[in-house]
Order: C-alpha cells, then sequence, then structure tokens
C-alpha cells in the first residue's frame, strides 16, 4: 500500500527520489568526517592517553594515593575524564563533542590540566594542548561541519 501511495502522488514521489540521491552525498560527508575524527583521535591518544584520570579526592594527586577515605567519608576513587582519549572509541567520541563545540572550553582545560600516567591534573601543566584543541575545533567543527551543512 505505502508504494501504491508513493506512485500516485507526483510531489510524494519526487521527495522520496529526492532524499533516496542524497544518500550518498551524505554516506562520503560521513566517511570524510570519520577520518578526520579518527586522525584528530590517534592525535589525541599520542598527546593524553591515561593522562586525564583523577581522584575523587581532589587532595590525592597519586593514583597510589587513592585509596581509603576521604574528609568527608566517602570512599576514594580513580576516574577519567569523561572526554578522554584513553582508546580510540573515547577519542573519537571525544573528537565529535570538541567538533560539535559542547563545552569545549572546560574540555580543552581538562586536558591542559593533565600531566602524566597515573598522575592528578594540575593547573595549566601543559599550555600548549590549546593549540591541539583549537586546531580540532578548526579542522573538524569548521571544516567538517560545513560540509555536510554543504550536503
Amino acid at each position: 500500500r505505502p508504494l501504491r501511495i508513493i506512485a500516485r502522488m507526483r510531489g510524494l514521489r519526487i521527495l522520496i527520489g529526492t532524499l533516496l540521491s542524497a544518500v550518498k552525498p551524505v554516506a562520503q560527508t560521513c566517511a570524510i568526517a570519520g577520518g578526520v575524527f579518527l586522525v584528530g583521535g590517534i592525535l589525541g591518544m599520542q598527546f593524553l592517553m591515561g593522562k586525564m584520570d583523577a581522584c575523587s579526592d581532589g587532595e590525592v594527586q597519586d593514583q597510589g594515593d587513592c585509596v581509603g577515605l576521604d574528609g568527608d567519608g566517602e570512599v576514594r576513587s580513580w576516574d577519567p575524564y569523561y572526554v578522554n582519549f584513553d582508546n580510540t572509541y573515547r577519542s573519537m567520541i571525544s573528537m565529535f563533542l570538541i567538533a560539535t563545540q559542547d563545552d569545549w572550553v572546560s574540555h580543552m582545560w581538562a586536558g591542559i590540566d593533565a600531566t602524566a600516567a597515573r598522575k592528578g591534573p594540575v593547573q595549566n601543566a601543559s599550555p600548549g594542548l590549546s593549540l591541539f584543541y583549537i586546531g580540532m575545533i578548526f579542522a573538524s567543527g569548521m571544516v567538517v561541519i560545513n560540509i555536510f551543512v554543504g550536503v
């Protein structure tokens, strides 16, 4: 029945044809975006893999010391920042969030504060990483999103 409706209504037939003809350009654009996110994610993994973790107790800077209870009686835990570059999947999700510019400044500061693996964050530990975040905003946020708009 739905195919009969499409065959009889000329406007709907044109609409369906237009949607089907847009599938290939959208798929190509998704492939380009995925490639940009992958390259940016791998670059982010080189800079930040394993470094964006912190203890739930802000006073503790070392993973080995993040045991027991904090001053409020809460159990300490060593957790990664939710936008991190610890593996390829998480790095591509992080690149997508950076591309959408969803609270990207907080993510940039978390990356800048990252120090070393199994060490807590220190304010402004790596200010040079701001160039990585700004470059990825430009490459993924501006270019890829504008390609999508153009398709």
